[in-house]
């Protein structure tokens, strides 16, 4: 990602290289803004030590593993932002819009709700005995 990449004014980001090869905007989160507003310098790559999707999967592995998450993956952030949109009530077409799919199937594949949500929605059903 590229500075110019980059749209403050409209608060969203292009993604150039997603996986079906499509350029996209996307909506800034409040909190990826804080942090791409701290950076001084404003230039070129962003994020300047990740040249290289094997070194962002090698960052984020090191931060999990410290974190104490050995097991997860890079991908596996992909499924818990989907899944964690969706129990908070997103629907499926916008939670693929964020992913990048062209495909609702590859979205609901993703968007695994938790057993607690489960749990939490047929506490909703209530049964009145005549």
């Amino acid at each position: 990602m590229e500075w110019t990449d980059i749209d403050f004014e409209r608060n969203s980001y292009l993604i150039r290289r997603s996986k079906p090869h499509l350029s996209k905007h996307y909506p800034m989160h409040p909190t990826f803004r804080k942090v791409l507003e701290s950076y001084e310098e404003r230039t070129g790559r962003v994020f300047k030590k990740w040249l290289h999707i094997d070194t962002i999967s090698k960052h984020v592995k090191m931060a999990l593993i410290n974190a104490g998450f050995e097991y997860f993956r890079l991908h596996d952030l992909r499924h818990t932002f989907a899944s964690n949109l969706a129990e908070a009530g997103e629907s499926l077409h916008s939670i693929g819009e964020l992913l990048g799919h062209t495909d609702k199937r590859t979205t609901e594949i993703y968007a695994h709700l938790s057993s607690g949500h489960l749990t939490q929605s047929i506490q909703k059903l209530t049964y009145q005995p005549e």
